[in-house]
């Protein structure tokens, strides 16, 4: 081994005080385990923050989707009187025709007037046989 190649290991081999010096010291460790400490609780803070607020849009959009459900369910309500009381529209011309006077009771009844007395029908066939009771009776009256 020559001189030359002693001198190079010499200088590549690190020494004692090298060592020490690289080597972190407890408290650069315990300064490194609270900078990762500190990045986990931002990014855990950060994560809990985004799941909340999706969890708000979600019950927003939850929210939105019930009252929409309610306007459709309050419209199919609302259409349901107005197709029952379509129901009654040839009874109507019939009343009409016989000048008896009559109106609509909500949600689908029909109210008319005859002889200064009232009655109500609930139903079509109702209506359809006090018409024929009227009209069978030859020459009784059938105005208001």
């Amino acid at each position: 081994m020559s001189v030359a190649n002693v001198s190079k290991i010499a200088l590549d081999t690190p020494t004692d005080a090298q060592e020490a010096e690289n080597t972190p010291t407890n408290s650069d460790i315990l300064r490194e385990i609270r900078s990762l400490k500190d990045s986990m609780n931002k990014q855990s803070t950060d994560m809990l923050k985004a799941i909340n607020d999706i969890k708000g849009e979600i019950q927003s959009h939850s929210q939105r989707i019930g009252e929409t459900e309610e306007r459709i369910s309050q419209t199919e309500d609302d259409r349901r009187p107005r197709k029952l009381q379509r129901n009654f529209d040839d009874v109507k011309a019939r009343f009409r025709a016989l000048g008896v006077r009559y109106g609509m009771l909500y949600p689908a009844h029909l109210i008319i007037t005859h002889n200064d007395k009232r009655r109500i029908f609930k139903s079509v066939t109702e209506a359809e046989k006090f018409i024929q009771e009227i009209s069978s009776h030859a020459g009784g009256h059938t105005g208001n």
